[in-house]
């Protein structure tokens, strides 16, 4: 979304990663019918950029939202990760 204040993206996205009793929204997933797995964990995690004043192109803030996804996997499960680009 662009020409959107990216508070409500930073109050919000935590919510959607956690179920808010600090356990992973979605705690895990049974794989019926696939032999040798009963159940597999699931975890979030989210990229929110923020282009302050809404400069930049659509392209820039949805690079920077790969961008933040990418380091928020890279710091670990169920993180969100906030980018000013």
């Amino acid at each position: 979304m662009t020409k959107v204040d990216v508070a409500p993206a930073r109050r919000c996205a935590p919510r959607v990663a956690s179920s808010g009793d600090g356990k992973p929204a979605v705690a895990a997933h049974r794989c019926e019918g696939v032999p040798g797995r009963r159940e597999e964990q699931v975890t979030v995690s989210i990229g929110v950029a923020d282009l302050p004043g809404g400069a930049g192109s659509p392209e820039e803030l949805l690079a920077g939202a790969d961008r933040a996804l990418y380091l928020a996997e890279y710091e670990g499960k169920d993180r969100v990760c906030v980018l000013r680009v």
